[in-house]
């Protein structure tokens, strides 16, 4: 199932110069294709900027979300990848983004379960991080 959702909203950088802006991109499919507002943005970076770099799950893979009242519109994913990582909060390095945009209470508890499944299976945390295009991701997740 998430492989299906993060089909067209992947995106591949070289390189962001601040971790908000990388959340920004992350989640810019997801506007653009209206399953967010820019408030859900917007939300997501304050939520760091408040709670601190909460949504780094991982080394190098961070998990950002808000609330489904932040601005979605519809359930949906997408997934930054950066060549280079980019510095959060408390010296943390990320070069994964997977933002989540849960529409209701329960849908995210369910979006985490399907990434902790992929993501506990053998090698595929690294597989993603060594992954150089869409296809290569999509194929680390199913």
């Amino acid at each position: 199932m998430l492989a299906e959702m993060l089909t067209n909203h992947i995106r591949i950088e070289e390189s962001v110069p601040t971790w908000q802006q990388a959340i920004s991109l992350a989640a810019l499919p997801l506007l653009q294709n209206g399953f967010i507002t820019e408030n859900y943005i917007t939300s997501m970076i304050e939520n760091v900027e408040k709670l601190g770099p909460y949504i780094v799950i991982m080394p190098g893979f961070a998990m950002p979300h808000s609330k489904t009242e932040d601005g979605v519109i519809r359930a949906g994913v997408s997934l930054l990848k950066l060549r280079k990582s980019v510095l959060f909060p408390e010296d943390n390095e990320v070069s994964l983004l997977m933002v989540l945009a849960a529409d209701g209470a329960n849908a995210h508890v369910d979006m985490i379960g399907d990434l902790l499944d992929v993501l506990t299976e053998g090698d595929a945390l690294q597989r993603l991080f060594q992954a150089n295009d869409e296809a290569e991701i999509l194929l680390c997740l199913k």
